[in-house]
């Protein structure tokens, strides 16, 4: 927010709440996920990680929109070695 309460066009509305669209449908994730933004593939778009606690896997949905207006269609799951990275918790 600027001075005399105007908001910045870089930075998204944080006041209304919304679900963020995947293949325009609300994304959805197992309970207990843990989601990160991060530029993923270094396209300048920041990207979606999140954290699965059911099979301790990550599922990357990579941004084809903006940082401001996100665009998500589809995940994989973040590999190494052509299978699935898991990670136990506790």
């Amino acid at each position: 927010v600027l001075s005399g309460g105007a908001l910045r066009a870089d930075v998204p509305d944080l006041e209304t709440p919304l679900f963020i669209q995947d293949g325009g449908e609300d994304l959805m994730v197992d309970y207990c996920s843990v989601p990160c933004v991060v530029d993923w593939d270094n396209d300048g778009r920041k990207d979606l990680l999140v954290g699965q606690l059911n099979g301790g896997h990550i599922k990357l949905f990579l941004n084809m929109g903006t940082d401001v207006n996100p665009l998500f269609d589809g995940w994989s799951y973040v590999e190494s070695d052509g299978a699935p990275l898991s990670a136990d918790w506790g």
